[in-house]
């Protein structure tokens, strides 16, 4: 918006911009992909899907995977983030802190991820939720023929792993979002519909609104 408006026109153009901001994000990432040999990085941080139509400009060479769920779920997961903040005398972020900050969050993360989606349909896979936990195998080999990579049965089975990042989202973030258990489990589908239990009628009512 700054260049759009000619703020920065004196320091520099968009294609500046672009190279630098490219720049920043490889330096960054390489060294990481670079550790034991991987040939691929997968950054999984929710709010990146509000980027991705930018990103998908500054790096030709990447793929992006948007995880699409049934917003009940989603909202009703934030709530209990909310809580779990609460009970531990911590300030629960935004989109955990109330219903409607909440469901503004998931709508505004899935009309991104739509929109870059029908933007660059070649480069943007989505995958639901529900079906991914409920045959792990048939998705997770669907999203390795997008990536281009070779399956294996170990990527279904998260809990025989210890993950780069873990100590940093669970216990170091206080367990609000996830515990260790949580974050390592494999994928099942017993949480799928919690939302029917957990959401009051005029909660659900709201989502679906």
């Amino acid at each position: 918006s700054s260049l759009s408006r000619g703020w920065l026109d004196f320091y520099c153009d968009k294609e500046t911009v672009d190279v630098s901001f490219r720049r920043i994000i490889l330096e960054l990432l390489a060294p990481v992909q670079g550790m034991q040999g991987r040939r691929y990085l997968s950054e999984k941080t929710p709010e990146n899907v509000l980027a991705f139509a930018d990103l998908a400009e500054l790096l030709p060479e990447a793929r992006f995977v948007h995880v699409v769920r049934d917003p009940r779920g989603v909202v009703n997961s934030l709530l209990k983030v909310g809580r779990r903040a609460r009970q531990k005398g911590l300030t629960p972020a935004p989109q955990a802190a109330s219903l409607l900050g909440a469901i503004a969050h998931t709508r505004k993360c899935v009309g991104a991820g739509f929109a870059a989606a029908a933007k660059t349909p070649h480069r943007i896979h989505t995958l639901v939720y529900e079906k991914l936990v409920s045959a792990p195998e048939q998705e997770s080999r669907k999203l390795c023929a997008f990536l281009g990579m070779e399956w294996s049965d170990q990527m279904i089975r998260p809990s025989a792993h210890r993950l780069p990042g873990e100590w940093a989202i669970t216990v170091g973030s206080d367990e609000v979002w996830y515990t260790p258990e949580e974050y390592r489990r494999d994928p099942e589908t017993r949480s799928v519909e919690t939302w029917r239990d957990d959401l009051t009628g005029l909660q659900q009512v709201a989502v679906t609104r």
